[in-house]
């Protein structure tokens, strides 16, 4: 993946990590349970929820998975962050809060 232009994958979760790490474009193309191809939808989720994010693109339906090649092809980088391989500090001091005292400070601005 480290020497990889473009990445192409389904839209799971360990893909999309680790394209983010190296800070390369991904397309991903979910699976889809009407098509035998996973247990259910949960992909299309995935794939909406990261549809927004720089350098991750989008492709439905495998109609759209050549166009969606060449817009990831022409993308420059730019804005792009590498992923931390550790939480952030936020996360882990709820999770440490949550564990000695079985709930969670909400009021977190």
């Amino acid at each position: 993946m480290g020497k990889a232009e473009l990445i192409i994958a389904h839209a799971g979760m360990g893909s999309i990590i680790s394209a983010l790490q190296y800070q390369k474009p991904i397309v991903i193309m979910p699976r889809r349970a009407a098509l035998g191809e996973h247990r259910n939808d949960h992909q299309l989720a995935t794939a909406l929820r990261f549809s927004d994010r720089s350098g991750i693109f989008v492709a439905q339906d495998e109609s759209e998975l050549g166009v969606t090649i060449e817009r990831a092809l022409r993308h420059n980088g730019s804005g792009d962050e590498k992923l931390s391989p550790y939480a952030q500090p936020g996360l882990l001091q709820s999770l440490r809060q949550f564990i000695l005292t079985g709930s969670v400070n909400e009021d977190r601005n």
